[in-house]
């Protein structure tokens, strides 16, 4: 497993900084959004360094996309089935989380995992996730408690499901002896609106 992450390249610089500038953030906003520092933020927009996977899952948290958006910016959309076999994802490793992804269409509507929950304790704000669309989990084993902003914890314990908007910061946190496992899927930035509503 890498400690980057999936695919990490020189062109997630410029991606990061066409996402900052559209949301009219300077480097000292995101850096208060992320977690990441002004240095850092600056010296991965400008490709003196590429960043690894936890600085950019930051970064893109703070600006309100999924890493998977970032990744796959600009590339054609894949066509109709895509399989991922066994083995074949690459572990994406945080503070709060490991994610093996499944199988995702680049230029698709769907983002899944499965997810191996961390945190036994509740997180800074900074790095709850928010993002566009909404979000389905499913606990797959173990225990969780489900925060979303604004509102009480939500226990969910194996076999539970819950469905939410995604763009209210939310985070879980493990409640179980062993670490919980979620089947977790979002919808993607700019791809859960109907065509006809641009």
């Amino acid at each position: 497993m890498s400690p980057e992450g999936p695919k990490l390249g020189k062109e997630v610089g410029p991606r990061i900084r066409r996402h900052r500038l559209g949301l009219g953030l300077s480097l000292v906003d995101l850096s208060g959004r992320s977690g990441v520092s002004v240095s850092n933020i600056s010296k991965i927009e400008t490709g003196k360094i590429v960043g690894g996977f936890q600085a950019i899952y930051r970064i893109c948290r703070g600006l309100g996309i999924l890493v998977t958006d970032l990744l796959e910016e600009n590339q054609p959309a894949a066509g109709s089935l895509r399989v991922v076999r066994r083995g074949e994802a690459e572990v994406q490793e945080t503070a709060l989380y490991s994610y093996v992804p499944l199988s995702t269409r680049p230029g698709g509507r769907l983002n899944a995992a499965i997810m191996e929950v961390h945190s036994r304790s509740l997180p800074d704000l900074v790095d709850w996730s928010n993002h566009s669309g909404e979000e389905v989990v499913t606990v797959l084993s173990g225990s969780i408690a489900l925060h979303y902003e604004g509102q009480e914890p939500i226990i969910l314990n194996e076999g539970d499901s819950a469905n939410f908007e995604s763009a209210p910061r939310h985070c879980y946190v493990c409640r179980s002896d062993t670490l919980a496992r979620l089947l977790f899927v979002s919808t993607r930035s700019g791809r859960d609106a109907p065509a006809e509503e641009g």
